[in-house]
């Protein structure tokens, strides 16, 4: 890996043009519950199908993710960002077209597979542009362009489609995702160590199979797979869970639900930050830290019951929020490190395709046995799954610490 490089740009700029391209492509994928309302005045579905949109964008995420980071190993974050933000944009626009619920599905599906090249893209960048000690508060801050993509994708769904339709609100996002990307895409003032390597395609397949079997990326992948349910859930099921438990009205529950997403955006911050400060850039242990924390969390929303005040609620919010969605950034960061600059996006592929799995599996497992068993004991599974993450992330530990010594 290339450890020191002539920097042709502020490196903070380069952070700030990924993180803003981050923000527009997360608009509609976090977003996608609040133009469900306005999606239902024009089509005739039930608000249960904001489930669906969101499991038809991380399916093409899931499908293509491994392809994307392999893409952006040989034609570098540049390129890549550029045609996946055309790509979205055009999927979003051609979504508005016809007042299909089929339509719709087929180009977020599509919209799906162009968002997979987002979390690799940049990630080159950031293992050039910054060390060791410097990494996870950067990858951090690019990472609170989806929380924040969800945020300003309410405030544009709730407002122009409750004004024009969801059809305008989604050429609206479009348009945004797509002169974003091209901007972003032309600012960045790409390296030629990150160009990419024009190697033939089964020379990529056979690497992208290679870094596949790294011991270290296989048990890190397991412990995101593991911490990637508590997220999920809070997204999904959150704020049902107040209406159903603690009778709260609506309007409360979003409320609160929006503090776990202001948390989230800190807790992406802090972690960082806190395993380049005090951990010397492992980010495994602060991982570990978080899965005990999003555990307590999560466990914590199930004993929530009429009887709880909002204050309680609004804490259970912000805890779960800052450790169960705060953590990705490290695990990104953990990935692109383990792959390198050369082979970062090849290892972010192979690891996001599991967690964007899980994210899919999540919420229907949560799901059919929250209706079963009820609520409390469906947040209480959730809470040992996050824990579970601990084992092979404990593991890892051993195994860096067993490598460091030899």
């Amino acid at each position: 890996m290339h450890q020191t490089v002539h920097r042709t740009e502020p490196r903070y700029l380069v952070v700030a043009l990924f993180t803003v391209s981050m923000i527009a492509a997360s608009l509609i994928v976090v977003g996608v519950g609040t133009l469900v309302p306005q999606i239902a005045v024009v089509l005739p579905i039930a608000g249960t199908h904001a489930g669906v949109f969101v499991t038809v964008l991380f399916l093409g995420s899931l499908l293509t993710t491994a392809a994307a980071g392999a893409l952006t190993d040989r034609f570098g974050d540049k390129a890549v960002l550029f045609w996946s933000g055309i790509v979205m944009s055009i999927a979003l626009i051609a979504s508005a077209l016809v007042p299909s619920f089929t339509w719709i599905l087929c180009w977020f599906f599509i919209y799906g597979i162009a968002f997979a090249a987002v979390v690799p893209a940049g990630s080159h960048a950031i293992l050039f542009f910054f060390t060791r000690k410097e990494r996870g508060f950067a990858m951090g801050l690019r990472q609170t362009g989806v929380p924040l993509g969800g945020f300003f994708g309410a405030v544009l769904f709730t407002s122009v489609g409750s004004r024009y339709g969801y059809a305008w609100a989604l050429i609206a996002a479009g348009l945004i995702v797509g002169i974003v990307s091209v901007v972003s895409s032309a600012l960045y003032l790409e390296p030629a160590e990150l160009h990419g390597e024009r190697i033939p395609t089964r020379a990529l397949l056979s690497e992208m199979i290679e870094i596949g079997r790294e011991p270290r990326l296989l048990l890190l992948t397991a412990g995101a797979v593991a911490l990637i349910c508590p997220q999920m859930i809070l997204i999904g099921f959150f704020p049902i869970t107040l209406i159903d438990r603690t009778h709260f009205s609506d309007a409360t529950a979003s409320s609160i639900f929006a503090i776990s997403q202001a948390a989230a955006v800190g807790g992406r911050l802090f972690w960082g930050w806190l395993s380049d400060r005090y951990f010397g850039g492992n980010r495994i242990v602060a991982m570990v830290i978080v899965a005990l924390i999003s555990g307590g969390a999560a466990f914590a929303v199930g004993t929530l019951n009429a009887s709880s005040s909002i204050a309680i609620a609004c804490a259970v919010a912000l805890v779960l929020g800052f450790a169960g969605e705060g953590w990705f950034g490290l695990a990104v960061c953990a990935m692109a490190e383990i792959g390198g600059e050369e082979h970062a996006g090849s290892a972010l592929g192979f690891g996001l395709t599991w967690v964007y799995a899980m994210a899919v599996v999540a919420p229907v497992g949560f799901n059919a046995i929250a209706n079963s068993a009820g609520y409390p004991f469906a947040w209480s599974i959730t809470a040992l799954i996050s824990c579970a993450a601990i084992l092979p992330l404990a593991m890892l530990l051993r195994l860096r610490t067993t490598v460091s010594a030899a």
